[in-house]
């Protein structure tokens, strides 16, 4: 199993969209540089950029400029430019089949439904590379899903944000510093916030 090079937070691009459900992988990734005092540079491709240092390793850490559905474009430009392989992509994205602050690590998978992860296969051509899934709550009954990600989270969720945001750092550097199994024993198990 090749080592993860490349973290990829998933979300819609603008102000609108920042604090919904949909963009914990934006957050994520965001918290990630700043953590890492990183600064973000606009590439060639479809994302923004930043090379940071996770664990000693140095770690590209991307944010596509498309919306979710077409994040498949983004992807696939930042492993040509920087010269990389599905492998060692990790996809950070929400997921609504996941109680909130849940998280899943996958080495590869389908796109379980999720239009940014259907995007990327169909671009890349392939499932074969990591994913770490976010719970963002169940879908509740009768609601658009459209609607539930798009909407920001509630008071209550948003006070549990700072704890999934670490926790989702942590399996990151785990997955970077030992490897993506050691980081799928550590954290796809139930976790209570």
């Amino acid at each position: 199993m090749r080592s993860i090079r490349i973290i990829v937070g998933l979300g819609n691009p603008g102000e609108k969209y920042k604090n919904t459900r949909h963009n914990i992988g934006y957050t994520i990734a965001e918290k990630l540089v700043e953590k890492s005092n990183g600064k973000w540079h606009t590439g060639k491709g479809h994302f923004v950029y930043s090379k940071i240092k996770i664990a000693g390793t140095e770690t590209i850490v991307i944010c596509p400029t498309t919306y979710m559905n077409h994040s498949g474009i983004a992807v696939f430009d930042s492993l040509e430019i920087f010269n990389l392989t599905p492998a060692e992509l990790l996809i950070v994205v929400d997921d609504f089949a996941l109680p909130l602050g849940t998280l899943r690590i996958r080495a590869s998978g389908s796109d379980g439904g999720h239009n940014g992860l259907a995007s990327i296969i169909e671009h890349l051509g392939t499932q074969d590379f990591p994913r770490l899934r976010v719970g963002i709550g169940y879908l509740p009954k009768n609601t658009d899903p459209a609607d539930f990600v798009l909407d920001e989270f509630g008071p209550q969720e948003k006070k549990l944000l700072p704890e999934i945001i670490h926790k989702s750092i942590s399996a990151i550097t785990v997955a970077i510093r030992q490897d993506l199994q050691k980081a799928m024993e550590l954290y796809n198990r139930k976790q209570d916030l």
